[in-house]
């Protein structure tokens, strides 16, 4: 989904209004939300996450692919090299 914005033009200047973004973590799982606050201050791989959560791959995977769909989380990379931070 793109953000609305308004572009107002005047003789000598160009003003751009754009929305204010929230992101409602209370919709969060407990699970989503411990690889939320985990991934706000460092971008990491989702083999790394294991360290702080404990969560298996499979969980891990399917808990960070629905938090990248969702728009909490960007994807950097490919493969093994893939990372994943707070949008």
């Amino acid at each position: 989904m793109r953000p609305f914005y308004d572009i107002v033009y005047s003789e000598k200047s160009i003003r751009i209004i754009l929305p204010v973004i929230e992101q409602n973590l209370d919709k969060l799982t407990a699970d989503e939300k411990k690889i939320y606050d985990i991934l706000q201050f460092k971008a990491l791989p989702s083999g790394k996450l294991v360290e702080y959560t404990g969560f298996g791959k499979t969980k891990r995977l399917q808990i960070v692919n629905k938090l990248v769909k969702s728009g909490f989380l960007r994807k950097q990379g490919i493969g093994r090299g893939t990372t994943y931070t707070v949008k």
